[in-house]
């Protein structure tokens, strides 16, 4: 249907065809994504595209429960599940080429997205301020050049130190991110963990940066998030008072020793 001829009954047909196959916050993403496009084409383009009507076809979605805002992920990795998939990585089915008994708990405790982790560089270590430049950071708007330091725990920094440079890449963590997500998967098969996929790391380190009682500006210089609604969806924290769930796990003195 050509943008200009696009109305309520046409929009509101594609929402019900498309919630059979979708989740409901999948519907409310490419509602969005309509209407960016029908407000460029008329900004820009100068077409008749109103979009007030958009906003009508969301509220009665919502209202069908057939149309939500992205969903809250609560799924935070118990230490036995962690070390079940950890283990994995000490059997001869997984392969050793790239270091994942290092990398998932980076991904807890630095809270990055694995294709930021895959870009982070020596160079833009600054061990005296305890950050790093995490180049291209995820931004709803800015795809390339949201280059943006991140506060780096005492753990963050001891995985670091324990990577070998290697002459002629700079990246700290020289992998395929789309190879570090399959061989995550790989391990929670294994263990039989369906459910549990990396990025819940980065939901799993926001909430333990909490239980250590970090303020909010605190956390969010390690996770990089601008707004306390968008970080708030990431922090699940299980319990009142000082928690350190990682203070006597085997795991990291493993990796920091090795």
């Amino acid at each position: 249907i050509p943008l200009d001829e696009l109305e309520r009954q046409d929009l509101m047909a594609y929402i019900k065809a498309r919630s059979k196959v979708v989740s409901p916050s999948t519907v409310g993403g490419d509602l969005s994504y309509i209407r960016v496009v029908m407000d460029y084409a008329r900004i820009v383009w100068g077409m008749d595209t109103p979009t007030a009507f958009i906003k009508d076809v969301k509220y009665l979605g919502e209202r069908l429960g057939i149309v939500s805002s992205s969903n809250s992920v609560e799924r935070r990795p118990t230490l036995e599940e962690l070390d079940k998939c950890l283990d994995y990585f000490t059997t001869k089915l997984a392969a050793d080429f790239i270091p994942m008994k290092k990398i998932i708990p980076f991904q807890i405790f630095s809270t990055r997205r694995i294709a930021e982790t895959c870009r982070i560089e020596w160079p833009d270590l600054d061990l005296d301020k305890k950050r790093v430049l995490v180049r291209d950071a995820k931004h709803p708007r800015k795809k390339k050049g949201n280059h943006r330091w991140a506060s780096l725990c005492d753990r963050s920094i001891a995985i670091i130190l324990t990577m070998p440079k290697i002459e002629g890449e700079p990246r700290i963590f020289p992998y395929n991110s789309r190879s570090v997500g399959a061989a995550f998967q790989k391990a929670r098969n294994w263990a039989q963990i369906y459910d549990l996929r990396l990025h819940d790391m980065r939901h799993e380190g926001i909430s333990h940066h909490f239980e250590l009682q970090k303020s909010i500006q605190d956390v969010a210089k390690i996770s990089l998030h601008e707004q306390w609604d968008t970080l708030k969806s990431y922090t699940h924290v299980t319990e009142l008072g000082y928690i350190d769930k990682y203070e006597n796990w085997p795991w990291f003195n493993k990796i920091v020793d090795s």
